[in-house]
Formats: structure tokens, C-alpha cells, sequence
């Protein structure tokens, strides 16, 4: 009976459809134009995702006259053994298992995405654009760079001595030969970070140049609008004075920063003159305009631009993200 099912057709359209996980509608499309010819038979197609692979593997169900269910499946002849094309690691989608209980990627990356603040998610695309770019960087790394940035990593992470670094390692799973490898791309990502903030800098002020003013300012922040009218009266020279003697529950700050940096209202402030909103009440001291041959301002501006640089790619890049 099984020359009623067509096995020699179902066996040629296996062959040819696309492999990949991006191909998958394709192949969606390709078998269900063939299922219109072959009614009959009741086709299905079975998609498998290898775990941690761009590569799907498929399998074709056909009902037999008889009753049951014929399956086909078909292994392209790439070169590859079946035995070592099928031995992934049962762990190869998996982030961690912890207590007996595993954590896959993809619930991994939904935890990542489901944060009050999305940064642990837009690192990880921050990190697979940055190593893109400096995929062909073939210059040598020199010790001083990588004792630099090791050190760099370290300083961050409060990890003063070698004993406690080897402990953070492993306690991630981290070899010192990835360790080492993380650090000369770190080195690299750096340069290029430099060399793009560098780039952009000049066109960034020249378009921003308030932005990077040098202001000195004060002001006080409350949620009880009681404690800024008090701080109103007297004459406006005298509002340093005031502030720091707020009473209340009021938060006091007196800083110099870039304009772009000072609370919104004050930014546009002229220097003397009180600004007050329903939560701030503040004075601008001092202005100082931002100048193009000031190392600290360009410097500055190279940075924001960088960072508006990576927010642009970020949003235009092609993400897919692997889902099982």
C-alpha cells in the first residue's frame, strides 16, 4: 500500500528546502505549495531547531492508507558524519543550571529584556555591534594595552588582588585564556571607540555647542512645594545661602558641569536670575561657552556623539534573536 504515498516526491522536496533558521518561512511556503498536490496523504512538516545552530533539520509525516503514521527525513550530504553533526552538547541552549533547575538562552534573554532598565539588553547588542567593527582589526595588542585594560577591569569590579580576580573568574566560568581574549577585544573596541568619538566630535559641538557650556549652579529639589516658596523671598544674590540653609526635606546641589548635565530648566538660564518649577528652584552662577580648542569639550562631545553614534546603530541593525 505504500505505493500510494509519494515518497519518491516527499523524499526530493526534504532535499531541497533551505536549512537555515532564517530560510524556515521559505521552506514553510515551498511545502505547503507541494501538500496542495498530495491531499491525500495528509502532510506534515516537522521543524527541528538544533539548539545553538543556524541549521533546522525537517521532517515530513505522512498518513498510511492502513493507519499509523510515515515519517522521512533526510540528511544532506555536507561532508559532515551524522554522528558528529548530531553531537551537541545537551547543555548547548542552555544558560546556567542552578539547583537542578536549567535556565535557557531564551528565557536568559527575556529576564535580560523584562528589566526595569534595559541596559543588560542593549549590551548585549552594544557588544555584537562594537565586535563587529573591529573584526578586521588585526593590529597587535602590546602588553602595556592589555595590562591597562585588565587592570581597568578589575579597578572596576573591586577585585584587588590576583587571588580575588581568579576567584571572580571561576565563579563565572571564565578561563584565563577567554579572560585574555576578552581583554585584547576589549583593547580593540576601545581604540575604536577613540577613534569614532575623535571623528565625530568636531560636528557634534560645532551643532551642540550649548550643550557643553561650563556652568556653575545651584539648587534645591523637593516634592513639597512649601519648601521652594520659602526659598523665593530675599533678594536673588543671596539664593546660594538660602539653599544650603533649606530646611525641609529638600535635596541640595551645588555643582559645575556641562550645561547638558544641569537640570533641564536651568539650562537655558541666565546667570543671576532665579528659575523655579513645581519640584526645583534653582540659579545658574556662572557660564562659561564651550570652546572647539578645549581638549576636555571636545573630548566630551566625542563621547556624547559616540553614544548617539552606537544608539543609531542599534536601532538599524538586523537583530535576530534565536528563540527556541
Amino acid at each position: 500500500m505504500t505505493e500510494s504515498l509519494p515518497l519518491g516526491s516527499a523524499v526530493e522536496l526534504l532535499r531541497r528546502l533551505p536549512r537555515r533558521r532564517d530560510c524556515v518561512p521559505e521552506a514553510r511556503s515551498a511545502f505547503a505549495a507541494w501538500a496542495d498536490e498530495h491531499p491525500g496523504s495528509t502532510p506534515q512538516l516537522v521543524v527541528e531547531h538544533r539548539p545553538a545552530s543556524p541549521v533546522v533539520d525537517y521532517d515530513l509525516l505522512l498518513d498510511h492508507p492502513e493507519g499509523g503514521t510515515v515519517a522521512l527525513t533526510v540528511q544532506p550530504s555536507d561532508g559532515v558524519p551524522w554522528a558528529v553533526d548530531h553531537s551537541t552538547h545537551w547543555a548547548a541552549d542552555m544558560v546556567a543550571t542552578v539547583n537542578g533547575r536549567s535556565l535557557s538562552l531564551p528565557d536568559g534573554l527575556a529576564t535580560l529584556r523584562a528589566l526595569h532598565e534595559p541596559t543588560g539588553y542593549e549590551q548585549l547588542l552594544d557588544h555584537c555591534l562594537l565586535r563587529n567593527a573591529v573584526a578586521d582589526d588585526d593590529e597587535p595588542v602590546d602588553a602595556e594595552e592589555a595590562q591597562a585594560a585588565a587592570d581597568s577591569f578589575r579597578r572596576g569590579r573591586g577585585l584587588l588582588d590576583e587571588e580575588a580576580t581568579l576567584a571572580y573568574l571561576a565563579a563565572r566560568g571564565v578561563t584565563l585564556e577567554m579572560f585574555q581574549g576578552n581583554i585584547e577585544t576589549a583593547v580593540r573596541v576601545r581604540r575604536f571607540r577613540d577613534r569614532k568619538a575623535a571623528e565625530l566630535a568636531a560636528r557634534h559641538l560645532a551643532a551642540h555647542r550649548a550643550d557643553f557650556a561650563t556652568v556653575r549652579a545651584v539648587w534645591v529639589e523637593s516634592d513639597d512645594q512649601r519648601d521652594l516658596v520659602a526659598l523665593v523671598d530675599g533678594p536673588a544674590k543671596d539664593f546660594p545661602v538660602r539653599a544650603v540653609l533649606a530646611g525641609g526635606e529638600v535635596g541640595v546641589f551645588r555643582r559645575t558641569a556641562y550645561n547638558r548635565d544641569l537640570p533641564r530648566p536651568l539650562r537655558l538660564a541666565e546667570p543671576g536670575a532665579l528659575v523655579a518649577t513645581d519640584r526645583l528652584i534653582g540659579q545658574v552662577l556662572h557660564r562659561i561657552p564651550a570652546r572647539e580648542d578645549d581638549p576636555r569639550v571636545v573630548a566630551a562631545a566625542g563621547r556624547v556623539a559616540f553614544a548617539e553614534w552606537l544608539a543609531e546603530q542599534r536601532s538599524t541593525a538586523d537583530v535576530q534573536w534565536h528563540w527556541r
